[in-house]
């Protein structure tokens, strides 16, 4: 599965700020080409992610236990800095600074649902297939175990959110989460209330205890299968958009012809 994080540009046809897009959008596209294969076959890990960050390679992913899974994802930071080094990918345009990135679990079901029941509010996590694309990431989103060129080493952080999502552990096949928005997240004695629901964006989120020091919140469903973690920073994530995923024609054409990129993209 190929993912995009693009800059939104509304630049003439012929104008040579919209070459240089289109040839940072053909990089991104690379890049995630070359590492989805890899981020398949890791070890010990159940879902994993490759960005981008102001040129700045960084692999997170979550597996079946921190420390295993730090091992599995730092020999593949070397391969996918190593490549970034030989291609030199730029996905800066116009310094605003963009995130690739790439989200999958193993799931049985492209229609897998998990409701997360969270004190007097419900959210709903689907596994299906999808592309995410972005106009601007200020931070990265991260899940599980983080490891980044600039750090040297694996490192596992705490994160102001996490979302906790249960899959099943088949190995056949690799899927995504479509996760919902949450606005206005308030915390009252361990309880959390959601007092709005949306299906498209995810923007900042806050939690406050009554002494008014942030903390963070964990949302978590119970079954018996294996637990996928997703977390997110709090600070602004903008204008985060699921889309349909790529057919294989449509995949076909992207690696082919990069000039209908943004169509398909919008499509």
């Amino acid at each position: 599965m190929l993912w995009y994080a693009l800059a939104n540009s509304t630049l003439g046809n012929n104008s040579p700020q919209l070459e240089h897009h289109k040839a940072a959008s053909w990089d991104t596209q690379r890049f995630l080409y070359f590492v989805d294969g890899l981020l398949r076959r890791l070890d010990n890990v159940y879902s994993a992610s490759a960005l981008m960050y102001a040129d700045d390679p960084t692999l997170v992913a979550l597996g079946a236990g921190s420390r295993a899974c730090a091992a599995a994802i730092q020999p593949a930071l070397s391969l996918i800095t190593k490549w970034a080094a030989g291609h030199n990918p730029k996905i800066n345009f116009e310094k605003r600074a963009a995130a690739v990135f790439r989200i999958s679990s193993h799931k049985r079901s492209d229609e897998d649902m998990v409701d997360l029941h969270l004190g007097s509010g419900n959210l709903r996590i689907q596994s299906r297939p999808v592309r995410l694309l972005d106009n601007t990431i200020d931070r990265l989103l991260t899940f599980g175990a983080h490891a980044a060129v600039a750090s040297k080493q694996a490192t596992l952080s705490r994160y102001q959110l996490r979302l906790v999502a249960q899959a099943g552990a088949s190995h056949h096949a690799m899927r995504t989460f479509l996760i919902g928005y949450v606005h206005g997240v308030t915390l009252y004695n361990g309880e959390a209330i959601f007092p709005c629901l949306a299906p498209t964006f995810l923007r900042n989120m806050e939690v406050r205890y009554r002494n008014r020091c942030k903390t963070s919140l964990g949302l978590s469903a119970s079954t018996e299968d294996t637990s996928v973690c997703l977390e997110a920073n709090l600070l602004p994530l903008r204008k985060i958009l699921w889309l349909r995923a790529l057919t294989q024609y449509e995949r076909y054409l992207c690696l082919h012809d990069h000039g209908g990129l943004r169509s398909l993209i919008y499509s």
